[in-house]
């Protein structure tokens, strides 16, 4: 079948170059399907440049993209679905069946596509999924349901990407985008404000994610983000890919997102050695100092001491004002990174609330949680919810002007930005 796969994300801070639909291409190819691929991310006009492309290709299929349906953020937020739905509108005219996938998706898989008006959903992996769809379209098969489970359908760890194949990314190039790769998906992680939270872990094999990251370095793209939802997820697997990686001598800089446990000075020592030059962790104060502790202080020292003598740049994603949290439970984390600092720490007061998180059950079932719902009422979390437990200015007085800290929303751009500008 011929398929479009469209990238309506224009957000600029920072450009990001659609990873999921490149990793998209190689399974359909090997299903006999003709992928062409439509980035919309520095057109002029989208709307004329998806009509005029719908015209060229005449798909049997139109699959959209959703990377995120807004940019979470309290202060500055931007709601992305609306204009998403604007294109979803002109594809569905061409008369083709829509279907969307995305990291956007799985934050309310329902809503979201009766928001665009989407045939079908994926939600989760769509490398195995989305070819397997397409042959239940073809077949005319009238029992497919509208969210597919990409999860139950795991991609092959043996999958090789070609980078670059069907985008152009001169664009992204010149705007100085860090161009992405995966060394797995999923999380073992259980925190109640991440939709990404209690996901299979599905690896892929270290020699083909290198063999990936060489191929970007070919479209001289040097500039690289790990976009696995935590890296260390599992140590003998990151270091395997990290050794395989460090064996290429490959001129790149890199950075990730990596949590708190678990960790060892091996693994700090071989990422500087691959050309990790910064890394985003993340911490939340009920799982620091929550009944049932995840992790301790000693280990977020521990981690910060290794990765400074490694000489990796810390930024701290910190969490503050969970349900069950002790009440001086953001006082002792401000402390704690006070003495022990990393480059930079930012704080999130304000939760943006998703259907799949367990914090969204936890407000059905525990309904003296509403009142730091705003708005205070929502009648549905497709449009921008948030539960904030804290005043801002009780954070503020915690801070007590230290620079290294800033609250999280208050001005664009993600972590690895801010520390580069530090340098």
């Amino acid at each position: 079948m011929r398929i479009l796969l469209v990238n309506p994300n224009r957000y600029a801070q920072p450009f990001v170059p659609p990873l999921g639909l490149e990793y998209l291409v190689a399974p359909l190819r090997r299903a006999g399907h003709e992928p062409r691929l439509l980035d919309l991310c520095f057109a002029t006009d989208p709307e004329a440049a998806l009509a005029a492309s719908l015209d060229e290709t005449c798909p049997e299929v139109v699959g959209f993209t959703v990377r995120n349906i807004d940019t979470v953020l309290y202060h500055t937020n931007e709601f992305f679905l609306d204009q998403i739905a604007a294109l979803a509108a002109i594809a569905r005219k061409a008369g083709a069946p829509l279907i969307a996938g995305g990291s956007g998706i799985a934050t309310m898989p329902d809503d979201v596509a009766r928001y665009l008006g989407a045939r079908h959903a994926v939600d989760g992996p769509g490398e195995a999924a989305l070819p397997a769809l397409l042959e239940d379209i073809a077949q005319g098969r009238p029992d497919v349901p509208t969210i597919i489970d990409g999860w139950a359908a795991p991609p092959d760890p043996s999958e090789r990407h070609r980078p670059g194949e069907l985008l152009d990314y001169a664009p992204y190039l010149e705007a100085g985008a860090r161009f992405g790769f995966e060394t797995q998906k999923g999380c073992t992680g259980r925190c109640i404000f991440c939709t990404e939270a209690d996901r299979p872990v599905l690896r892929r094999r270290p020699e083909v994610v290198a063999d990936e990251i060489a191929a970007l370095v070919e479209r001289n793209a040097t500039q690289l983000f790990c976009c696995d939802s935590e890296f260390n997820q599992a140590l003998p697997h990151c270091k395997a890919f990290l050794r395989e990686l460090i064996a290429r001598e490959l001129p790149i800089d890199w950075t990730l997102y990596m949590k708190i446990v678990p960790h060892d000075a091996e693994i700090f020592e071989l990422l500087a050695r691959s050309g990790c030059s910064s890394l985003t962790f993340s911490a939340d104060t009920r799982s620091l100092y929550g009944p049932e502790p995840v992790y301790t202080e000693a280990d977020v020292i521990s981690f910060l001491n290794l990765a400074n003598r490694a000489g990796i740049k810390l930024a701290a994603d910190i969490v503050v004002g969970l349900p069950g949290e002790p009440a001086d439970a953001p006082r002792r984390a401000i402390e704690l990174f006070r003495r022990h600092r990393p480059s930079t720490v930012g704080i999130n007061l304000h939760l943006r609330v998703y259907t799949r998180m367990e914090l969204f059950a936890q407000l059905a079932t525990a309904p003296e949680l509403r009142r730091f719902l705003e708005p205070a009422e929502p009648t549905d979390y497709v449009r921008p919810v948030f539960y904030q437990h804290l005043e801002e200015a009780t954070i503020e007085d915690l801070i007590a002007g230290d620079p290294l800290f800033r609250i999280e929303g208050r001005e664009p751009g993600v972590n690895y930005q801010r520390v580069s500008r530090l340098e």
